[in-house]
């Protein structure tokens, strides 16, 4: 039989998929930061220049990684502790100081300096999950104040060029102890959250990179650091534990290389571009109506993600104003668009024009999320080790770093448990998968285990009905000497010419039933 011949639409979607490919993988191996500026680079029609992925380690003799240099803080540091945490992000921070306070000995283990020093942006803390998963942290929330403001003003921009239809729900309940929902800095929060671990007991050490999890006979037994972060030492220590608890974010190369997990593809990545803004508090609480300590957080949908289905947010600070827009790494492919063309899009929005004006940039970067949820959790338990967070996909656009904290409280307890009996295998661990699976979040996750397929499906879902929101809302407020009938006739035209009404109606309907 002869070979059918690709036609031009074939070649085009073979190319588009090599071109995701690639830049999943970079966004794998050198994170958001590389893959923004590569990003930028290849859309200015420049050569872009080599991400530096990250080796496998060579074997070295074992004299070479078994004594630590002389200036080494990892010389105090015993070989053998009860548990192992590399990563001191939400999950890391949250697994330590729970197992700490059962009486553990916890070896927190994080990459950057300090806790906290690659984190850019800001996150939201919701008052009643923090409750749920880690009450003990709750007072001391509000006695040190490592948040910024109290949110008493939550609402939805749907925006197009010359339209904004604004959402939204603000009162003094929201004022009132315990609050719902407070705005953070991760610069911030990720310390505060490491400092209470190591109040708690457990032992930090920053500045240190894990080249691999060591293991015997399949089974996790210890992680091997190295000091020098960037480029490698040429010497390594290798630390030893009962249990190693995997918090490496969403780059998950360490644990591929376990075989944990899979690398992350294009189509289930988003890419987050993100702005921060300094303002005196007293212009903040201004321009965005919330006095004294009381903040907004703003969901933005619409003409900033330039027709792809993308969102973003604005975040309000004590003196800042953070700004974020994002959408997956496979549409930003596909449509040859540099991630920065964002931002720049809702800087140039009216709307955002008199929101920022004589505001100064402080902060800019990007930061890759797991947007496939349920469909690509990997197995959250191996023989001596857990996986938490950001690096088993548990992450979730509403509720943010909720689930990454449900799932250390959960993994705190199965280890704790595990400790008691003596039993660090895969069996004796495996009441962590139990004990999230009957959690809120992850039952939200796998109810909304469809949304990464639906949304694929309708690419432009998010900007057509942004628009027609938009069409309907501008043709109703518009007022002209006609009867009720024929304004309603004229709305109903007005939604058509953004696409026909059985393409909107059909693709909301399956949004419900994906939703619900």
């Amino acid at each position: 039989m002869a070979r059918r011949r690709a036609t031009p639409k074939g070649r085009r979607k073979r190319k588009w998929r090599k071109a995701a490919g690639r830049l999943a993988l970079r966004a794998a191996k050198a994170g958001a930061g590389a893959l923004l500026a590569y990003l930028t680079e290849r859309t200015r029609g420049r050569r872009p220049a080599a991400v530096a992925g990250q080796a496998e380690p060579e074997p070295r003799p074992a004299e070479a990684r078994a004594q630590p240099k002389e200036d080494d803080p990892t010389r105090t540091i015993p070989n053998r502790h009860d548990v192992v945490v590399f990563g001191a992000g939400p999950a890391g921070n949250t697994a330590a100081y729970l197992l700490a306070r059962k009486g553990l000995d916890v070896l927190l283990i994080e990459r950057g300096p300090v806790p906290g020093s690659k984190s850019i942006g800001g996150a939201s803390l919701y008052v009643q999950t923090w409750l749920w998963a880690v009450p003990e942290l709750v007072p001391a929330l509000f006695e040190e104040h490592p948040y910024e403001r109290v949110i008493t003003r939550q609402e939805f921009w749907f925006l197009t060029e010359d339209c904004m239809v604004n959402m939204g729900v603000s009162g003094p309940a929201f004022a009132r102890p315990p609050y719902n929902r407070l705005s953070a800095l991760k610069s911030r929060l990720d310390p505060w959250m490491a400092g209470k671990a190591v109040q708690a007991g457990a032992t930090l050490l920053s500045g240190y990179r894990v080249d691999q999890v060591i293991k015997n006979g399949g089974r996790a037994v210890g992680v091997r650091v190295d000091h020098e972060v960037d480029t490698g030492s040429g010497k390594t220590r290798d630390l030893f534990a009962d249990v190693v608890v995997v918090a490496e974010g969403v780059n998950p190369i360490v644990s591929h290389r376990a075989g944990y997990v899979k690398l992350p593809k294009a189509t289930t990545q988003t890419l987050y571009v993100k702005e921060t803004f300094a303002l005196p508090p007293e212009e903040i609480s201004r321009r965005l109506g919330c006095p004294g300590d009381e903040g907004a957080v703003i969901g933005i949908y619409g003409y900033p993600s330039a027709g792809l289905n993308g969102t973003g947010s604005i975040y309000t600070n004590r003196e800042s104003i953070g700004i974020n827009v994002g959408a997956s790494v496979d549409g930003l492919a596909k449509a040859g668009l540099n991630p920065n063309q964002f931002l720049e899009r809702v800087k140039a929005h009216p709307s955002f024009r008199r929101l920022l004006e004589g505001s100064k940039t402080i902060e800019y970067s990007a930061h890759l999320i797991p947007d496939a949820g349920f469909n690509d959790v990997p197995k959250l338990v191996h023989d001596g080790a857990v996986i938490l967070g950001d690096t088993a996909c548990l992450c979730n656009g509403i509720y943010g770093i909720v689930p990454a904290m449900v799932s250390a409280s959960a993994a705190a307890e199965a280890i704790f448990a595990a400790k008691e009996r003596g039993d660090f295998s895969r069996k004796g661990l495996k009441s962590y998968a139990e004990l999230l699976s009957r959690t809120f979040a992850w039952r939200d996750l796998r109810i909304n285990r469809m949304a990464a397929g639906f949304l694929q499906k309708h690419p432009r879902v998010f900007d057509l009905s942004t628009s027609a929101l938009a069409a309907a809302a501008h043709a109703g407020a518009m007022s002209y000497a006609e009867t009720s009938r024929q304004r309603r006739w004229r709305i109903l035209r007005s939604v058509r010419r953004v696409a026909p009404l059985s393409r909107l109606l059909r693709e909301a309907a399956e949004a419900a039933w994906v939703e619900y």
